[in-house]
């Protein structure tokens, strides 16, 4: 075979193979990119079976002065205010234990204090992180006046998208985690701050391992929950099977400490650990769900009606549960039963 056959013969193979890798692209969603991914060709019977407890009644006009666009994160501090933060909008807002709107934080841009996309957020002692998707970074702002203090800048994902930057915790007053989509795959990373003399290390301390999940950290220990049960394969787009469980990470322990797999094709999203007890979001059910550390399902607290897209949780003071659900623009309240 002389040398322009040789070339041709590669081209075609190059050609074929990269027409293969579109059309099995194209065929089967990734769910990284469509959250909501297809689960019609996953034939598993569901893993759950579900026991309505109940016990709260679902408010949707809580907060006022404001129409969500597309809010996720929330999170409540010591005086009972409220933040959400409002991808749609490209803000943070703040709320009164109330329900009204006392302060918006940041506007659509790129300079400091501007945002393209923030989805998680979360506080410490002296600063409010954001994290500030299309604009491919963590934002630092002052947590008292909100100032801008600086920030980190993030690689984009795999897919050429910053959307999906899933949860944000801080750990202690010194270390920053964050989970999602990055450009070498699912991961959930950690960051090492130094706000005394501003100064931002920038280096990943330490790689976890692959999830685009949720997280929350309680007394030293970094939870973590995977979310999404059919995920992108290694070195391909085509979905597989996987699992996804409850696991946690302390600082100095030689691994991962493995709580529970959660039901087949439950998807869990956030969550909140109490007094022994997980309270989870599914977002294959919408539901608020109630398991013991050890997996034990002991009930449903919450079953969405016209609601749907359950994804991130918090809890005030009163027990009532704050639920965003970003493709129905909403922001609802479960009140205990009882209760104001």
């Amino acid at each position: 075979m002389n040398k322009r056959a040789l070339i041709t013969t590669a081209v075609c193979a190059v050609f074929l193979a990269a027409l293969v890798f579109v059309l099995k692209f194209i065929s089967v969603p990734n769910p990284l990119i469509t959250p909501k991914a297809d689960f019609t060709r996953d034939t598993r019977p569901p893993g759950l079976e579900i026991s309505l407890v109940g016990g709260f009644t679902e408010i949707t006009d809580f907060f006022k002065g404001v129409s969500f666009d597309e809010p996720h994160d929330i999170y409540i501090d010591a005086y009972g205010c409220i933040f959400v933060a409002d991808a749609g909008a490209d803000c943070i807002y703040k709320f009164d234990k109330d329900g009204n709107l006392m302060k918006t934080i940041g506007s659509f841009g790129s300079g400091g204090g501007k945002f393209n996309y923030p989805t998680a957020f979360c506080f410490d002692e002296k600063a409010l992180y954001v994290a500030d998707n299309m604009n491919h970074r963590v934002q630092i702002l002052d947590g008292k006046n909100y100032s801008y203090v600086g920030e980190i800048p993030l690689e984009e994902n795999t897919y050429k998208r910053a959307e999906y930057y899933t949860s944000m915790t801080c750990g202690g007053t010194d270390e920053l985690f964050l989970s999602g989509n990055f450009i070498m795959g699912d991961s959930c990373y950690t960051y090492r701050i130094d706000l005394s003399p501003i100064q931002l290390d920038q280096a990943r301390a330490a790689k976890f391992q692959r999830i685009d999940g949720y997280l929350r950290y309680y007394g030293g220990t970094l939870y973590m929950v995977e979310t999404y049960e059919l995920k992108a394969s290694q070195g391909s787009y085509m979905r597989v099977a996987g699992k996804h469980n409850l696991t946690s990470y302390t600082k100095g322990a030689p691994g991962l400490t493995y709580y529970f797999e959660f039901p087949l094709k439950y998807m869990p999203a956030d969550f909140i650990i109490e007094d022994g007890l997980v309270y989870v979001l599914s977002m294959m059910h919408q539901t608020l769900d109630l398991f013991t550390l050890e997996g034990e399902y002991k009930g449903t607290l919450h079953q969405a009606g016209d609601i749907s897209d359950f994804c991130y949780l918090e809890k005030d003071d009163d027990g009532a549960f704050y639920i965003s659900c970003p493709m129905d623009a909403s922001v609802i309240k479960l009140v205990p039963n009882g209760g104001g």
